[in-house]
């Protein structure tokens, strides 16, 4: 079969181009897959919380912030009272259900507990916490980290005084190409420095322990020794 060459021509245009066609769908699939694995790992950490980076704890936040220092002065710890707090929800319900129920203006404390510090064993730590956002992982466009914020928030939560044997870390919030978050933590013991009238109550409550701590020494000291059993020598 004699075939002369622009017949030629055409047939080898159709077979590069059948040949061009069928790579186009697998090419098109590789593509749209690449792009969305992209897309996957670029806005998988924008989710609140993103990948976090946790540094360890340090102890007194790497500073004697002034208002730490107790200066020797009594103080009782400040514990936040989980029961009493649903307590006042079961009332606060109640309250509602009340045909002449009217809202309270009125600011109440919040439920806590106090705890003496000579008998204090831990339990009662609360945390705080100051964080600055970097845009795009170089520009900070928040506050910066504040120690004292990071203190202060759970200390007039629970309306104490200051904070005491702090403990601190710091953690890295990544959140892809939109920017990350550092993230200072704190805590410690919420305190209440006590009043006169508390701290004389307090001091007459320790001599009426050691008071009674001594009679009780001097009677066992007194009491007469048991008897040895019958048939046995001491």
């Amino acid at each position: 079969m004699n075939v002369n060459k622009s017949e030629s021509n055409t047939f080898r245009h159709i077979s590069v181009s059948v040949h061009a066609r069928s790579r186009t769908p697998a090419l098109t699939y590789f593509g749209l897959s690449l792009a969305g694995l992209m897309f996957a790992s670029l806005s998988i950490n924008c989710f609140p919380g993103g990948i976090v980076s946790r540094g360890g704890d340090r102890d007194n936040a790497g500073f004697v912030a002034e208002a730490t220092l107790t200066h020797g002065a009594p103080y009782k710890i400040v514990c936040y009272d989980s029961t009493e707090a649903a307590r006042r929800e079961i009332e606060k319900e109640k309250e509602k259900e009340k045909p002449d129920y009217k809202p309270s203006d009125t600011a109440q404390a919040p439920p806590v507990r106090f705890e003496d510090s000579s008998t204090y064993r831990g339990g009662c730590e609360e945390e705080g916490e100051s964080s600055v956002f970097f845009l795009f992982n170089i520009i900070p466009v928040t506050p910066p980290l504040s120690p004292e914020y990071a203190i202060g928030v759970p200390v007039q939560k629970l309306e104490g005084d200051t904070m005491i044997h702090i403990r601190y870390w710091h953690e890295t919030h990544y959140y892809s190409i939109l920017g990350r978050v550092s993230v200072l933590r704190v805590r410690g013991d919420i305190i209440k420095f006590l009043t006169e009238e508390e701290r004389l109550a307090q001091e007459e409550e320790r001599k009426k322990r050691e008071k009674q701590r001594a009679l009780d020494k001097a009677r066992e000291k007194t009491q007469p020794a048991q008897n040895p059993l019958p048939g046995r020598t001491r």
